[in-house]
């Protein structure tokens, strides 16, 4: 496997560092993988072997905010905050397709990415190929939570209802901790992410409502 660096700029002026994975010979198809929140893209260098070890050429960014782009400005969004995410996509993808006409483009999503990459393929599923989503979900519900510059007012929790033998048939309300989401600061900088107490997703990526940990998916 070949691995040079190649960057591409955000229509808000970032440069996207991004990896650039090729096989041994000529490529069959063009992967482009887009990391997950809190993490980069060289994380991904074993998919990239496999990768290219099955013909593949692999385009990997540094997201906004992330790795190499960052600078040390860990967090960071820029101006565009999350409609850059989604762009960034986009721009990748039309480089890809312009430098390999004669290549299918297959696009791998993790996390963060996989909901940019949602709401992408909205206006763009005829630009690629195949699409994989990687630790997903639908992405409807997290459109608010995105678009919000501060935290909800409420203790982020619902209330459910349940009668037990013990109730006695009256039904009992107790509080029923629900995730938050990365939320945007005005400037483009990230809040925590918390998840559920009881999420089967990795306990290191989620924590309670008193932790203080910084959401790592």
């Amino acid at each position: 496997m070949d691995e040079t660096t190649t960057v591409f700029t955000s229509r808000d002026g970032i440069e996207i560092q991004t990896y650039l994975w090729a096989p041994d010979g000529s490529p069959t198809a063009v992967v482009q993988v887009q990391h997950g929140l809190a993490e980069h893209a060289g994380r991904y260098r074993r998919f990239a072997e496999a990768s290219t070890d099955a013909g593949y050429l692999v385009y990997a960014p540094d997201a906004r905010g992330s790795g190499r782009t960052a600078g040390g400005d860990y967090g960071n969004w820029g101006e565009d905050g999350w409609p850059g995410w989604v762009n960034d996509v986009a721009l990748l993808g039309e480089r890809i397709r312009r430098d390999h006409l004669e290549l299918a483009l297959g696009l791998f999503a993790h996390s963060m990415e996989s909901f940019a990459t949602q709401q992408y393929l909205l206006d763009h599923s005829g630009d690629v190929d195949a699409v994989v989503l990687s630790g997903s979900t639908e992405v409807g519900r997290l459109v608010p939570v995105l678009d919000a510059t501060s935290p909800p007012t409420s203790a982020h929790s619902t209330s459910h209802s349940r009668t037990g033998p013990d109730s006695g048939g009256s039904v009992e309300t107790r509080p029923r901790w629900t995730p938050t989401w990365p939320i945007r600061r005005p400037g483009g900088k990230l809040r925590r992410c918390h998840g559920s107490r009881h999420s089967p997703l990795r306990p290191t990526c989620h924590g309670s409502r008193r932790s203080a940990t910084t959401c790592q998916c």
